[in-house]
């Protein structure tokens, strides 16, 4: 295993890549606090990508979590908008089974629902396993 692959940012940088233009309307990348004034108004979906416990080196390869949070704005009534959250699962889960990254290997392990009082918005939370190779 190259050591410079268990890099943070170039694991970011891969996740962003891998996500960017299928996954929802934009992609951000890293720890972060949302507030209403900063989703621009023509904007429905973001994936929030974060790797929040670091990255492990196990000598022969490495492993990190990515928290996958898909974020779809509330329909009308303020509920949420299962339509477009699940078509965003279902891309996700295209994403990560077309991977074929030789420094990264990606699986979904979990997902569960939230949602983020500061914006009011619905998110499904995909915890994704990244090893490095």
């Amino acid at each position: 295993m190259n050591k410079d692959n268990l890099n943070i940012s170039k694991i970011e940088t891969f996740l962003y890549e891998l996500f960017n233009d299928s996954v929802g309307e934009r992609v951000i990348v890293g720890s972060k606090v949302f507030n209403k004034t900063e989703i621009p108004s023509n904007c429905d979906s973001f994936c929030h990508v974060d790797l929040p416990n670091g990255v492990n080196d196990m000598d022969a390869y490495g492993q990190g979590t990515a928290l996958v949070a898909l974020y779809a704005r509330p329909m009308e009534s303020g509920r949420k908008n299962v339509k477009v959250l699940s078509e965003m699962e279902v891309e996700l889960n295209r994403v990560l089974a077309e991977s074929n990254n030789p420094n990264y290997k990606v699986i979904r392990r979990l997902t569960y629902w939230s949602f983020n009082r500061d914006i009011d918005w619905h998110c499904n939370v995909v915890e994704v396993i990244i090893t490095i190779l």
